[in-house]
């Protein structure tokens, strides 16, 4: 499941109806990978600003190694944000049959 966040933007404020709007455009690009029914996207309501006080909004795109393939990411750039990009170790899905064990885990995660 492919997430993709909006940070800086917000869901109350000046900027609310950008990030609504930004929301509908990230799905349009992505409406023809094979992945697209399993993307979400989340709307964080934060602040981000530079040393300046400027506002310095940008997506960050969080998914699996799966979906590496299906997900067009240069695709969003034309979307004119700075883009952070993160991949997981392993995504459990609520419908897996399978479980993640301590052995998938990374040890030094463990250790804390």
């Amino acid at each position: 499941m492919p997430n993709i966040e909006i940070h800086g933007l917000g869901i109350r404020g000046p900027f609310a109806q950008e990030a609504f709007a930004l929301r509908k455009k990230i799905f349009e690009i992505l409406e023809a990978s094979p992945v697209a029914k399993d993307i979400v996207v989340s709307i964080y309501d934060d602040i981000v600003v530079d040393k300046k006080g400027e506002a310095q909004p940008y997506l960050r795109i969080i998914f699996a190694p799966a979906d590496r393939i299906f997900l067009d990411i240069l695709s969003l750039r034309s979307l004119g944000f700075d883009i952070e990009v993160l991949e997981l170790k392993n995504f459990q899905s609520r419908n897996s049959q399978s479980l993640v064990s301590e052995a998938d885990l990374d040890p030094e995660f463990l250790r804390g």
